[in-house]
């Protein structure tokens, strides 16, 4: 099974015994993230009943859901200030999801009004319900976890604006561990190769990274899809 999106923002499953798509969550955005059960999605969804901003602002608070594809139940974990292009993830060992987020705060706290959220990685912890913001750089919308799912590759923005894929793929790139500790400055990505692709930048191994970055070639400065290894710290250039 897969899901989708369509422009309304609901997400998808369709069941290939049936060949029939059915809604699992409306208003939701265009991350999401499987359980290992493979019977619950996490994503995050808007929250229009609940506003942790001013009134005279045109931002939504949004919610950390997850979701039981057999029976439709959706559990609110948190609140907070997701952008659309959020990215969630699911670290089996700690049980624990990482996002990343605005403001965030538990269903039974209440949050202090924000005209301009920051946006940091958390991490929320499944068994005990608690939350940990686990990088010290922002704004962080766009990240991933390594192969093993040991290291997060995460990137603090040049932008402070979250609205489009492109803003959120430029600036600093970081790896550290799952719990926010030996971090390590890669360096800058552009995001984009040229004016039409947008490259995201991916694990080639546990320990290799690519990226889109920039080099130096005698009196000008090329975007090229540049290889660094952690463990090396060497950084080869893999393509122009």
């Amino acid at each position: 099974s897969y899901t989708k999106g369509d422009d309304k923002g609901n997400l998808y499953l369709y069941e290939i015994a049936t060949g029939k798509n059915r809604i699992v969550v409306e208003d939701t955005g265009v991350m999401y993230k499987w359980l290992p059960d493979s019977k619950t999605l996490i994503g995050v969804r808007k929250n229009l009943t609940e506003k942790l901003i001013s009134d005279n602002s045109d931002k939504i608070s949004n919610e950390l859901i997850s979701i039981d594809v057999d029976s439709y139940e959706k559990t609110h974990l948190a609140s907070g200030f997701f952008s659309i292009l959020t990215s969630v993830d699911y670290h089996p060992p700690s049980r624990s999801i990482i996002f990343s987020s605005g403001a965030v705060s538990l269903p039974d706290s209440i949050s202090e009004p924000l005209s301009h959220p920051k946006y940091y990685l958390h991490s929320f912890n499944m068994n005990d319900k608690s939350i940990k913001r686990i990088s010290d750089e922002e704004p962080v919308v766009f990240f991933c976890l390594s192969p093993k799912k040991e290291k997060i590759l995460y990137i603090a923005m040049d932008d402070s604006s979250v609205d489009s894929i492109d803003q959120i793929l430029r600036g600093t790139i970081y790896v550290m561990d799952i719990g926010g500790k030996n971090k390590v400055k890669v360096g800058k990505t552009e995001g984009a190769k040229d004016h039409d692709i947008v490259f995201i930048p991916f694990w080639a191994s546990e320990d290799v990274i690519g990226y889109c970055g920039e080099i130096q070639e005698s009196n000008r400065i090329d975007k090229a899809i540049l290889l660094y290894n952690l463990k090396t710290d060497k950084q080869i250039n893999f393509t122009k």
